[in-house]
């Protein structure tokens, strides 16, 4: 409510549950207007761009790259360390295995040190349109680009 004198709503009839009417379009604003964290990554008289937040779990796959890292350096060491004649389908578990380990090693590091900045949001002023970017990848080549 505003101060003692205007307790009174402007509207006739009053809505229930009135608190407070909005300032007068004459009034300067009662709050700073801020973006926040939201800063636009372009803004001019033809576009505007904002960015969308899309590395969410950035931070958690930095725990997995080590223990991935010696989980496939330990299969590796410990099978051309034995002095066992192995079979055919040892032979093939211990290939898919090594494969398995050193791709979701490099998938791991390119999700933790190259994510795209971010997906941004483009409104074209000039053709009226809204542009959504996103990146696609693939999750079975680690090593193409965002």
């Amino acid at each position: 409510m505003s101060g003692g004198l205007l307790s009174r709503p402007k509207l006739v009839p009053p809505c229930s549950g009135w608190q407070e009417d909005l300032p007068h379009p004459d009034n300067p604003p009662v709050v700073v207007p801020a973006l926040g964290f939201n800063i636009p990554n372009h803004q001019d008289h033809v576009f505007l761009e904002l960015p969308r937040a899309s590395a969410l779990l950035r931070g958690l796959l930095i725990w997995f790259v080590p223990f991935q890292g010696f989980l496939t350096v330990d299969i590796l060491w410990s099978f051309f360390s034995s002095d066992l004649a192995f079979k055919l389908e040892e032979w093939l578990m211990f290939i898919f295995s090594a494969c398995v380990g050193v791709w979701s090693f490099l998938l791991a590091v390119k999700f933790e040190l190259t994510p795209p900045r971010d997906q941004p949001l483009r409104f074209n002023r000039a053709r009226q349109r809204l542009y959504a970017y996103n990146f696609k990848f693939r999750w079975w080549n680690p090593f193409e680009r965002w």
